[in-house]
C-alpha cells in the first residue's frame, strides 16, 4: 500500500530505523541528525494515541506502558477506525479516552476535531488534551463522553 496508512509500507521502515529516544525534563524527543523535524513526544509514563489505527494489541497491559494511557479519536477519523494494525483504541480496556469535541473550559472555547489531520489544531480539544498529558496537568484533562 505504499505511503498510506491503511498498510505497513510508510511506517515499518521509520519504525526499523527509529532513532534513540533522549529524555529531559518532563518529556522526551526522537532526534535524528539528518531530519530535524522528526519528533515524537512523551510525558514520563504515561502515552496518548491519536488517530491511531490499531495499536497491534487487544490488552493495555501489553503495551509495556508503566503509567495511563489514552486516547484521542476525531468524530470523522476513518483512519482512527480502520484497525489495520490491531484492535481500535476505542474497544481496548483500560484505555482512557479524551475529548475531541467542541467544548468551553474555565472560559476559554476549544474546537472540535473533526478528522483525521485535526488533532493538533491550535485551540482544539484534542490538542489541549494531548498537551495536558505531556506537563502532567491531568486534572486538566478533558474526558470523552
Amino acid at each position: 500500500m505504499g505511503r498510506s496508512t491503511c498498510g505497513h509500507g510508510a511506517g515499518a521502515p521509520g519504525s526499523r530505523d527509529r532513532p534513540a529516544l533522549y529524555f529531559g525534563g518532563q518529556g522526551g524527543a526522537w532526534v535524528r541528525d539528518t531530519d530535524p523535524y522528526l519528533t515524537a513526544l512523551d510525558h514520563s509514563y504515561d502515552a496518548v494515541v491519536f488517530g491511531s489505527p490499531g495499536m497491534g494489541v487487544d490488552d493495555r497491559s501489553r503495551l509495556d506502558v508503566f503509567g495511563e494511557v489514552y486516547r484521542v479519536e476525531a468524530r470523522w477519523d476513518g483512519v482512527a477506525d480502520f484497525g489495520g494494525f490491531g484492535a481500535d483504541p476505542s474497544s481496548t480496556d483500560d484505555v482512557t479516552g479524551l475529548g475531541s469535541g467542541a467544548v468551553v473550559l474555565d472560559g476559554q472555547d476549544f474546537s472540535q476535531s473533526t478528522f483525521h489531520s485535526d488533532y493538533l489544531t491550535d485551540e482544539s480539544t484534542s490538542l489541549h488534551n494531548l498537551a495536558a498529558v505531556m506537563v502532567g496537568n491531568t486534572d486538566r484533562l478533558i474526558v470523552a463522553p
